[in-house]
């Protein structure tokens, strides 16, 4: 766990040196849960507070930064194993923005996304055995352009989709294991307009 603090304070760094909008959503209450212990320690230099957060039975839930009474930075959420954090999710103005991760409880990587206040926006992927199954783009908190499935243990590319405005549009495309185009159709704005199976040669 500790493992992380480091990494923690260099991404709160750089989060600070961005210009800060006014807060579009109420703050985060944690205490909210009357089984929490929040614990604060405050940043020299700065209007910083570090903030703990554990159960009823001191173990850590979460652990990050908060500003003004509103989380800002890396924040770190863990799951019942202790040993890895189960998300790291970066706040601006009690909303994500920026990298946002999941992780199993190996440590290894479950999702990776971005967010701008609070919508997905950037690259996503989803992970299984260290590869990733699921990946797409984002605008806005809408699929934009390619979403792809893999094989979750041979990692080779079953689905192409292309989106708009997360909407279907474009090229629609299944494949077998040799990279052979079994089905293809073709969307105009969530409408399907031709295609079919396709048998490989």
């Amino acid at each position: 766990m500790k493992f992380f603090i480091p990494i923690m304070m260099a991404l709160f760094l750089a989060a600070c040196t961005q210009s800060t909008p006014a807060p579009e959503t109420a703050a985060v209450d944690p205490t909210k849960t009357p089984a929490n212990e929040m614990i604060y320690k405050a940043i020299p230099g700065s209007d910083v507070q570090q903030v703990t957060i554990k159960n009823n039975q001191g173990k850590i839930k979460e652990e990050g930064f908060m500003l003004n009474g509103v989380r800002t930075g890396m924040w770190l959420v863990y799951d019942k194993s202790q040993v890895f954090p189960k998300k790291m999710i970066s706040y601006q103005n009690d909303m994500y923005n920026g990298p946002y991760f999941e992780y199993t409880e190996r440590g290894q990587m479950d999702l990776k996304a971005n967010y701008v206040n609070n919508k997905l926006d950037g690259y996503f992927a989803k992970y299984k055995f260290s590869n990733e199954i699921v990946t797409a783009n984002y605008s806005n908190g809408k699929r934009n352009g390619e979403y792809k499935e893999f094989d979750e243990r041979e990692s080779f590319l079953t689905k192409l989709e292309n989106y708009k405005d997360d909407v279907l549009d474009g090229k629609v495309e299944y494949y077998n294991k040799d990279g052979e185009i079994i089905m293809s159709y073709e969307y105009k704005n969530g409408e399907k307009v031709s295609g079919g199976m396709i048998n490989p040669k």
